[in-house]
């Protein structure tokens, strides 16, 4: 069995990518592990007591049969509250297992040198370089509750007010954590590591389809068709986000962050819904993300 991280910071666009792992039939990835809220991490908590470590219950998540088995069924019961029929996985069927957190949870459970530790786990570094745009996304989050909005939801989108001196802030503490994600993450050899920014994956329908194969390259499994059901909650037009947008662009304009009110994102960025036209046999857009000459073997084999 092989072994995968998805390293982040958050509003980054890991949950798509964790949503287009999931869906290949040999790979499971737990997503988000560290946080306290988490099913598995309470679990840790009523064990720690008898010794068991940070690091034996991340272990214990990659290696377990039976953690498996219990996240199958969680995720059974949330598949269907959101009426979505993907059939289970089988443990004899993963090729591998990994899940995602953010580095700053890392350093905070004194685990900066635990993929260093794991020469068997391949690295997703995901971050995302306009921190204003993340430092927006999270406050949206903090006044909205929505992680993430799947084309089945409503098209409005969020507008919030902010204070200006409170974005400033966040973007100072969230350049601190990319900095320090960048520093754990060039402790690993490069062939471990897959180094993509949230500008980068959405840059383009082909950027997208490039750098998820890549993504299925490193971890060791043939690429596929994914269905997109992630869409981005706020508008790539942070004026329409922003209420009081003037009064953000006056401070935002006076520091050296200046330049992430005009670059890293334009109205192309995280259309994943506009990858491709659709397919028939699905309730949404579809990526092919085989390469043309698996497709036309594949046309070959199909019964007419």
């Amino acid at each position: 069995m092989q072994h995968h991280v998805i390293f982040t910071n958050g509003r980054s666009g890991s949950n798509f990518v964790v949503d287009v792992l999931n869906q290949h039939p040999h790979v499971c990835n737990y997503g988000e592990v560290l946080g306290g809220y988490m099913p598995s991490m309470k679990l840790h908590r009523w064990f720690r007591y008898g010794g068991w470590s940070v690091e034996s219950y991340l272990d214990f998540i990659s290696e377990s049969r039976v953690h498996f088995e219990l996240a199958q069924r969680y995720s059974r019961r949330a598949r269907r509250r959101r009426g979505e029929t993907e059939r289970d996985k089988t443990w004899h069927n993963l090729k591998t297992i990994g899940f995602k957190d953010l580095g700053i949870r890392f350093s905070q459970h004194d685990l900066d040198d635990y993929l260093l530790r794991r020469p068997d786990v391949q690295v997703i570094n995901l971050y995302r370089v306009n921190t204003l745009r993340r430092a927006i996304s999270l406050l949206a989050l903090a006044a909205t509750g929505q992680v993430v909005r799947r084309h089945s939801d409503e098209t409005h989108r969020t507008r919030i007010h902010v204070d200006p001196d409170d974005v400033l802030s966040l973007m100072a503490i969230m350049e601190r954590e990319t900095e320090r994600q960048r520093i754990l993450i060039e402790q690993l050899p490069a062939e471990r590591v897959y180094d993509i920014t949230y500008e980068q994956l959405f840059a383009s329908g082909e950027a997208t389809r490039r750098h998820l194969r890549g993504m299925f390259d490193l971890i060791g499994v043939e690429p596929i068709h994914i269905l997109t059901r992630h869409e981005r909650v706020l508008s790539p037009d942070l004026s329409e986000t922003i209420m009081n947008y003037d009064d953000v662009a006056r401070a935002v304009s006076a520091t050296r962050y200046e330049h992430h009110l005009y670059d890293g994102e334009t109205t192309d960025g995280q259309a994943v819904i506009d990858l491709t036209a659709g397919d028939q046999n699905t309730s949404g857009p579809v990526i092919d993300l085989r390469d043309s000459a698996r497709r036309r073997d594949d046309s070959v084999k199909r019964p007419k």
